[in-house]
């Protein structure tokens, strides 16, 4: 795994579910190790066998197998709510400006 994810950033815990890989290639092009950028991952997102896959090798496992995932833990910020809270209160400036100009006449 490499990278530094938004959803532990914001609190979460990053669980790896599959730590080893059947993998089907020629000798030459078996990997040491299979690298997984996690760094777009927010809380609750999991990653997929189907987002490491590669051209030199194949992988033996269901296209539906999760490699890891961030949970959500007690002290976890959701960084949605924030943004939705911010969009709220921006409506709720303009809907109070409105009724204040209609009374002037």
């Amino acid at each position: 795994m490499s990278g530094s994810s938004r959803g532990v950033k914001n609190g979460g815990v990053l669980r790896i579910v599959t730590r080893k890989l059947r993998v089907k290639a020629i000798p030459k092009n078996l990997p040491d190790f299979i690298d997984a950028d996690i760094t777009e991952m927010k809380i609750g997102a999991k990653m997929y066998i189907t987002a490491v896959k590669e051209d030199t090798f194949s992988i033996l496992h269901t296209d539906n197998t999760v490699i890891c995932q961030i949970r959500t833990s007690r002290t976890a910020v959701d960084d949605e709510e924030e943004e939705e809270e911010g969009e709220e209160g921006a409506e709720g400036a303009e809907g109070a400006a409105a009724p204040e100009a209609a009374p002037a006449e």
